[in-house]
Formats: structure tokens, C-alpha cells, sequence
């Protein structure tokens, strides 16, 4: 039989065990649950990727909206901020990001933002189990984001 001398292992070996159990479930997980928004992983910014996405603390722009919506309570002034891109275009013509950002300051009350992010990720052959073809698709993400920022003291 076992017998703990305090409560305190008791708390210890307990954490362990927990730990090592959720650090089990995360080894099952498949690629495929994993791969939600990935079209969110593409910089929207020619600026934040020249610094290799490291934009969170300056965003000082529209692109706060994206990166740092905390930020927008830096921005003083109106600001637009629009970006296209197509990351292979000789490989593949129909995949591209665009992006949209506009912030807005209202005094006292803070500032707000709303952003657009589109991806395309162009057209796919469609087949069944037997590898025979059904026809196309195209596939994309979007996302619509709404931000606020505002000093709080």
C-alpha cells in the first residue's frame, strides 16, 4: 500500500500525472485538426513581413487591426491599408492573399477598425477512393474582423 507523507506529493505526483496525460492527448492529434485558418499564417503587411512578422509591439497603422488590435489606442489619425500579393504566381496564378484594413480615431472613446482577409487558394481536381476524377473546386478563406482599442487610465 501507498503512503504519502505529506499533501504536498501527493500534489506533485498528481501534476505529473495530469501533465503527462495531456501531453499524451497532443501527440494523437492528426495534421488534419490542425490545420484550421491556416490561410491566417500569410502576412498581410509588406512592412511586418520585411521584419519577418515581428509587428505585434509597432503596428501603428491599419494593419494593427490584424497583428495588435490593442494598438489601435497608439493611432491617432485615420488610416487605410490594402495589400495584394500572390506568393507563386509562375507555379500557380490562382492563389493570392488580399487584405483590407481601415481605423477609424473617435476621441475620447477610442478607435476602431475593421479588417478583411481573403485567401485563395485556387482550383483542385476533385476525385473519389478509385483516384476518378469528379470534376474541380476552389477552395479560399476569409476572415472579417471588427477591432477597438482605447488607453484605459
Amino acid at each position: 500500500m501507498l503512503t504519502f507523507r505529506s499533501s504536498r506529493s501527493l500534489k506533485a505526483i498528481l501534476s505529473c500525472l495530469c501533465i503527462s496525460m495531456l501531453s499524451l492527448s497532443l501527440v494523437e492529434a492528426t495534421p488534419e485538426s490542425r490545420a484550421a485558418a491556416n490561410f491566417l499564417l500569410f502576412s498581410p503587411s509588406a512592412r511586418a513581413a520585411g521584419m519577418g512578422d515581428a509587428y505585434v509591439a509597432i503596428s501603428d497603422d491599419a494593419d494593427a487591426t490584424f497583428f495588435n488590435p490593442a494598438a489601435l489606442a497608439n493611432d491617432d489619425s485615420r488610416s487605410l491599408s490594402t495589400t495584394f500579393y500572390k506568393p507563386v504566381p509562375s507555379l500557380a496564378n490562382d492563389i493570392f492573399t488580399s487584405f483590407g484594413g481601415y481605423t477609424q480615431p473617435f476621441g475620447d472613446i477610442g478607435n476602431f477598425g475593421i479588417s478583411l482577409i481573403y485567401t485563395s487558394l485556387g482550383t483542385q481536381f476533385r476525385t473519389d477512393e478509385q483516384g476518378q476524377d469528379l470534376g474541380t473546386f476552389t477552395s479560399f478563406g476569409v476572415a472579417f474582423g471588427v477591432s477597438y482599442g482605447a488607453y484605459i487610465s
